[in-house]
């Protein structure tokens, strides 16, 4: 699939003052769930996202609703503009390409994004992102791709660290 030029510009996100009824900040927000529809293309795996973790004690986690992460606090998002709100609270998001690295870019919050082959950072991904991309091509594909799966096997744990360590040296400074 050949993936026509495109940039793409940050939206706008506007919340009620009910919805942001979380008043926490100072933490990073870690996405590790992906939609089923993509054929797990991309996927980075539970066990990759474990290991930032727990390479990383002295941050406070949190993420959304679905499969948990240990040493992570799981806060119960009822919906995409939940998750969006709690989002617009932290310091950094860390999770694969999709609507929440949007959402991020949105609210003006950094983010550390894992891209596998399915589509690259040049076609959705923003400048204000660290976008952590190895393959070569995308492919578009929707169902299960050995070349979607390669891509992401070769962004490491300690790739993700180093880039979320980076950003959060930069915020303390």
């Amino acid at each position: 699939m050949a993936w026509k030029v495109f940039h793409v510009e940050p939206g706008e996100i506007y919340f009620a003052p009910s919805e942001l009824r979380w008043t926490e900040t100072d933490f990073v927000y870690i996405e590790p769930n992906v939609k089923g529809s993509f054929g797990g293309n991309k996927d980075w795996g539970f066990d990759r996202w474990q290991k930032v973790v727990d390479s990383l004690p002295e941050i406070k986690w949190i993420q959304g609703a679905g499969g948990r992460l240990k040493r992570v606090d799981q806060i119960d998002t009822k919906s995409f503009r939940d998750a969006c709100a709690l989002l617009s609270r932290a310091s950094l998001f860390v999770g694969t390409d999709g609507g929440l690295h949007h959402a991020a870019a949105a609210l003006g919050i950094p983010a550390v994004v894992v891209w596998g082959g399915l589509i690259g950072p040049e076609t959705l991904g923003y400048d204000t992102h660290t976008n952590l991309c190895k393959a070569t091509h995308f492919c578009g594909s929707q169902t299960s791709c050995h070349h979607c799966r390669v891509a992401l096997e070769l962004i490491t744990p300690a790739m993700v660290i180093e880039a979320i360590e980076k950003h959060t040296r930069n915020l303390a400074s």
